[in-house]
Parts: structure tokens; C-alpha cells; sequence
């Protein structure tokens, strides 16, 4: 109620800055516009009254009152003209827009808009959605509601950041096949955002590993080296870049992703002991297999 109270109010607004704008007073002098062939009579009328004037026709006061009385008649012409004119499209155009902009108003909002949000309550503490950047605990993941949610879905197919809560629904569900297919879906809203987060890469990549499927591991490796190059100083991607490569075998590889994971850290740091304790593993893993290098 208190959203169409509040677009009721808007338009009413709207309107009222309409009609006194339509409505106010000129502080200008006013513009005659009578009529083009009235004023080539008249112009005829004092062009005559002047010659016969110069042949002394007719004497100075006859001419006077002559040229007073044209001038009077257009005055009154043209002043009843416009003010008949200018009220008449001021009644019309104030009727046209009062009927017409509430109409047009309500129809672009249900065609454009999504009347379902008036009455949609997340139940997140935050009371928005969750952002592209930061994830939900699990109670705040439980918390919401994932019928109302699908419900909303429906109603707006186009919300990324929705879709992108419910495919961290169901990753809480540990539904990874699902939730892949979801997160998809994200990818294809957001070509030119979603898509090109490096963090958000990797949390599909996870979810491509969770499912343990082994038609997934191109496209995992394609992935990751997608999240490297939007974002080369991302060191969770270098570090699951390393251990996807070391468990496919790909030794190598594991220990350039490591070796840069290493120049973040300083020297003597317990992460770099244990990144050289791991680039140790995979070069003895390299050569036992001949593909050290």
C-alpha cells in the first residue's frame, strides 16, 4: 500500500508542476499574432487613408480618427484571438496530460517494471541481496527464503545478483551440479562484470571440481587461466591454479603457479616455507616422471 501511495504522490507531483507551469502568469509583453490577411487589409486601409491625406481628400483630424479606430480594431482582434486562443490549448493540453501520464505511468511500470518487488522482503539480516564480491555465512545462506526467492526469479529473470545468491544456495546444499548450472546463468547476465571477476571465476571453478567430473578439467584450466589474466594479482587463483595443476599430473606447471604465488610473500614467512616445501614436491615429481624442465 505504501509503495502505490508513494507513486501515487510522485505523479500527483508531476502534475502539479505541469499545471502552474501551464497556469502561471507571463511577466513579459505580450505577442500579437492576428491574422495574416486582417493585417494586409488594414495595412491597406491606412496606405489609402495616407494618399488621400496627401491629395488633401480628407483632413488631418479625418484621418486621425480613421487610423485610431483601424488600430482599434486591431487590438481587439488580435487581444480576443489570443486570449481565446491560448486558453483553449491550455484546457486541452492540461486534460491530455492529466489523463494521459498516470495511464502511460502505470503501463510502462507493468510492462518494464516488476510489480512483485512491492511486496518482496529478503530475510538476510543486511535486507539486500549478497553483493558480486562478498559471500553469505551459512546461517545467513539458510536464512533465506528459497522458495520466495525462486518465486522472485521467476517474476525477474534478469537480477544477476539474485541468480548469484541462489546458486550460493545451492552450493550451501552442496547441490554442485545445480548450482553450476545457476552460476552459468550469472555468467551470461554479467558478460562484461560477473564474468570477468577473477574471484567469482574461481568460485565456479569450485564448483566445477566439486562435481568430480572428469569432463569438466579443460574447461576448469581454461578457467583459471581466464581468472589469471582479469586478474594477474589474485593469490587464490594462483594457489588452486597450482594444486588443479599438480593433481592432473601437470608438475610443471604447478611450480610456475607457485613460484609467482611466492612473490607475494615475504622471504622466511610461514607461506613461503610452505610454498618451497610444495615447488620442491613438484619438481621431484617432474623429474621422476622426465618432464622436468
Amino acid at each position: 500500500m505504501l509503495f502505490w501511495c508513494c507513486i501515487a504522490f510522485m505523479i500527483l507531483v508531476l502534475l502539479g508542476a505541469i499545471a502552474w507551469g501551464l497556469l502561471k502568469p507571463i511577466d513579459r509583453k505580450r505577442e500579437d499574432h492576428p491574422n495574416m490577411l486582417n493585417r494586409l487589409v488594414y495595412q491597406d486601409q491606412i496606405d489609402e487613408l495616407k494618399r488621400e491625406l496627401d491629395r488633401k481628400a480628407i483632413s488631418t483630424d479625418t484621418y486621425s480618427r480613421s487610423i485610431e479606430e483601424i488600430e482599434r480594431r486591431i487590438i481587439n482582434e488580435t487581444s480576443v484571438e489570443e486570449v481565446v486562443t491560448r486558453d483553449r490549448l491550455k484546457k486541452q493540453t492540461l486534460i491530455v496530460l492529466f489523463t494521459t501520464i498516470p495511464v502511460v505511468a502505470l503501463i510502462l511500470y507493468f510492462q518494464i517494471g516488476n510489480p512483485s518487488l512491492s511486496n518482496y522482503f529478503p530475510s538476510t539480516q543486511s535486507g539486500t541481496f549478497i553483493t558480486e564480491d562478498n559471500r553469505l555465512d551459512r546461517e545467513e545462506m539458510v536464512s533465506i527464503d528459497e522458495s520466495t526467492l525462486k518465486k522472485y526469479l521467476k517474476e525477474s529473470p534478469n537480477d544477476v545478483r539474485a541468480w548469484l545468491t541462489y546458486a550460493r544456495i545451492l552450493e550451501n546444499q552442496k547441490k554442485w551440479r545445480e548450482a553450476l548450472e545457476v552460476m552459468d546463468r550469472v555468467f551470461e547476465l554479467s558478460p562484461n562484470k560477473i564474468a570477468k571477476n577473477s574471484s567469482l571465476i574461481l568460485e565456479k571453478v569450485f564448483l566445477m571440481l566439486q562435481t568430480e567430473d572428469p569432463l569438466y578439467k579443460n574447461k576448469i584450466e581454461k578457467e583459471l587461466e581466464r581468472a589469471i589474466e582479469e586478474d594477474p594479482n589474485n593469490i587464490e587463483v594462483w594457489e588452486v591454479s597450482g594444486m588443479v595443476a599438480y593433481k592432473n599430473g601437470q608438475y610443471n606447471k604447478a611450480v610456475e603457479a607457485w613460484t609467482k604465488l611466492l612473490s607475494f610473500y615475504p622471504s622466511g614467512s610461514p607461506q613461503s616455507i610452505r610454498l618451497l616445501d610444495a615447488i620442491g614436491e613438484a619438481q621431484n615429481r617432474a623429474f621422476m616422471s622426465g618432464s622436468f624442465r
